[in-house]
């Protein structure tokens, strides 16, 4: 009984990340549109650094957002990784921060290539990794049966 409730809540939340995966897709393209319609305006602006600035601001937050819907696709750990690097980025890029704010948002860009880099294991996202240790954990377990 429990089992299927699981099953049933599961497939409830699949369905609902899915509703909101294409919610994000319509947001992010009409937020493109809306870019490209502004970076036209961007040469006729008075104060160009601002306008430039803003319309940086706008582009991070499309390329999280399209980072963010490929998380939802992928169900990667190299997928959330990715959208937090972007995140500190844009925040490190458009926010004109103190210097020890800089300073932290390198230390976490850092921290994020090195965990990328070295403590990442692709494997552990494969599902077809997971089912072959298990396979092979079954056949070590039967071997162990035979052999006693």
């Amino acid at each position: 009984m429990i089992l299927k409730f699981q099953k049933v809540l599961f497939q409830i939340a699949s369905i609902l990340e899915i509703c909101i995966g294409v919610i994000l897709a319509v947001v992010v393209v009409l937020c493109l549109v809306f870019a490209a319609r502004d970076s036209l305006q961007l040469l006729s602006a008075e104060n160009w650094s601002e306008a430039f600035n803003r319309q940086l601001s706008t582009l991070f937050s499309i390329i999280i957002g399209v980072e963010l819907l490929k998380m939802l696709c992928r169900h990667s750990l190299g997928s959330c990784v990715e959208v937090v690097l972007f995140a500190v980025a844009r925040s490190m890029i458009v926010n004109h921060s103190t210097p020890l704010e800089t300073l932290l948002g390198v230390l976490a860009l850092g921290v994020l290539f090195c965990v990328r880099k070295y403590l990442f294991i692709p494997g552990l996202d494969n599902p077809e990794h997971h089912a072959h240790h298990r396979r092979a954990k079954q056949a070590v377990q039967h071997h162990e049966i035979d052999a006693s």
